[in-house]
């Protein structure tokens, strides 16, 4: 969902860097042609968008260690 409202290829790339995920990275995913379902397991938002990151959103994780 992050991906689809970030819309622009430019806004995308700036949220990614501003996630620690390197410029060059960034740019390839964020240029990339392909549907936000094949990017999800790409390296840069694996990185940019770990789950310390929604964590920090406030979102509950869906695995509870028991």
């Amino acid at each position: 969902a992050l991906w689809r409202q970030w819309k622009t290829p430019r806004r995308r790339r700036a949220a990614l860097i501003a996630q620690g995920v390197s410029a060059y990275a960034a740019s390839k995913t964020a240029g990339s042609g392909r549907s936000p379902c094949r990017l999800a397991r790409s390296r840069a938002l694996s990185t940019g968008l770990s789950n310390a990151y929604f964590r920090s959103l406030g979102l509950p994780s869906l695995f509870a260690a028991c």
